[in-house]
Parts: C-alpha cells; structure tokens; sequence
C-alpha cells in the first residue's frame, strides 16, 4: 500500500482514523526500515510517504483506503539502503503500472557507477507475485501502483518517482 505524505493515527478502529477510510478493519501497520532491517509500527504522528511500501494487517478481507494528499509537490525521492528495501511506485499520472526496469531506472546504478538494485519480488500478498532479476529481459514484470515490492540493492542509492501528487 502506498500513499503521499499523510498522517497515519494509531487508534485503529475508531472512526477518527487519520487517512485511513474504514480503519475498523485495520488491525496494525508497519514500514520496513531498511538500515535497521526491521518493522516498524506506524502510530500518532507518523506520515506514510510516497514511495514507500507499507502492511496492512486487516481484521477482514477489505480495501484499505488511503487519503492523499491534494497539494502538488515535485515527484518523490526515497533513499533506499544497501540489501532488502521495501518499495512503492508512482507511475506517471495517465499509467497505473510501469515496467520493473522504468520504475527502478534511477537505481540502476549509483551516482558513483556502482550496481544499484539487482532484484525485485512481488510479495504473496500483492495480486500477481514474481521474482524478476536486472538484465533479465525475457518477461520485464510490471509494478503496479498501490502495491508495494521488495528491491534489493547492491549499494544504496536514491529512488526517483515519476509523478507529483495527487498520486
């Protein structure tokens, strides 16, 4: 699940949930910090950026909704750390999907020429799964938007959007 910069109350199951419609059904959620290789809950006062994948435990099967912000902005940056990164993406305004390769173009390699991502997977909780390895051009999977996928980097870099909000 991914969204532009919006708070993100911890009093799940109230009707004064902060972005999220239905919260309800929202029983936790988390962001991976890749530095710390850890989960981190989301709570009172965080802000989901864009970008940025994050999990959604639900109580029930549902669409989780979040509220985005309308105010225009440059398109996002997300420093991404060397190994495992959870990742959002946020295709041109008239595309719901981007191909692998286009979406992680600013990471293919590093300011200083080094190898930037390596591998993409689709994790068992998005709609289509996959394991798409750089260089394989065989079958370039697509990422859709609202969907977070784990990027592994060889050296950290920083990721570029390609879209402004509202996402």
């Amino acid at each position: 699940m991914i969204a532009s910069s919006r708070s993100l109350g911890a009093s799940y199951g109230t009707s004064s949930q902060d972005g999220i419609v239905d919260p309800a059904n929202v029983t936790i959620a988390y962001r991976y910090n890749a530095a710390t290789a850890a989960w981190v809950q989301i709570v009172t006062g965080n802000t989901v950026l864009p970008l940025e994948g994050i999990l959604i435990s639900s109580s029930q099967a549902h669409t989780a909704t979040l509220f985005i912000s309308t105010v225009n902005i440059v398109p996002p940056t997300k420093a991404l750390s060397a190994g495992w990164n959870l990742v959002g993406t946020t295709p041109v305004l008239s595309s719901t999907t981007m191909a692998a390769d286009e979406a992680l173009i600013s990471v293919f390699s590093t300011a200083s020429g080094l190898v930037g991502y390596n591998q993409v997977v689709s994790p068992s909780i998005n709609t289509t799964t996959f394991s798409w390895t750089r260089g394989d051009t065989t079958g370039i999977p697509t990422l859709d938007r609202w969907k977070g996928y784990w990027v592994f980097m060889e050296n950290a870099d920083t990721m570029a959007g390609f879209s402004s909000t509202p996402f």
